[in-house]
């Protein structure tokens, strides 16, 4: 179990590495950045998880994990560290408590390293690779194509700091509550170019 975990907190922080290099592909100079910083915060929105029937075929599921993603892409990558209470509540419609303890973990990282980013991570596909509609909930696997090729992050000291491809598959685990579609893992490919 102990092996789970510590999956579970790679992908957590991979993931929060991800969304940081997103989010900071915006602006590449530190002054711009500590402009954002100083500027009225944007309200953060309530995330609405997508909805699709309990028998629609895996097409539907896509459509409605693609807006679920970018939504959520839209809500990580644009806050900042003082806002992870806020982002969270955002957030707990569409994503389970060990999603959202990896966000957490990523804020937590960028807030301990003095990194800012800025950006915006795009989907640019989704595919599915499993999807079970017996089940109670219905569940899915599903692999989107995740394109973090404008977000830039920037070190304490206003370096930018240089990631890994800009581009990378991200698996999905989903499930199906009520009608809506909810995040309930994460992690990435063997061969995460995409």
């Amino acid at each position: 179990m102990k092996w789970i975990a510590g999956a579970s907190a790679a992908v957590v922080l991979a993931a929060a590495a991800s969304v940081a290099v997103i989010a900071l592909g915006q602006s590449g100079s530190p002054s711009a950045q500590n402009a954002s910083a100083t500027a009225t915060p944007t309200p953060i929105p309530t995330v609405v998880p997508p909805t699709t029937g309990p028998s629609a075929p895996a097409a539907a599921v896509e459509d409605a994990f693609e807006d679920l993603v970018s939504s959520v892409l839209d809500v990580t990558t644009t806050v900042n560290a003082g806002d992870i209470d806020v982002v969270l509540d955002s957030l707990k419609a569409v994503a389970a408590p060990i999603y959202l303890s990896g966000v957490e973990a990523e804020r937590m990282e960028l807030e301990d390293q003095g990194w800012t980013r800025s950006g915006q991570a795009t989907v640019d596909g989704v595919e599915t690779l499993e999807y079970d509609a017996s089940k109670t909930p219905a569940t899915a696997t599903i692999r989107a194509c995740i394109d973090s090729s404008d977000v830039v992050i920037h070190d304490a000291a206003g370096d930018v700091v240089t990631g890994g491809s800009p581009r990378a598959w991200k698996i999905f685990a989903i499930e199906q509550v009520d009608g809506a579609w909810k995040i309930i893992g994460q992690t990435f490919a063997d061969d995460p170019a995409c």
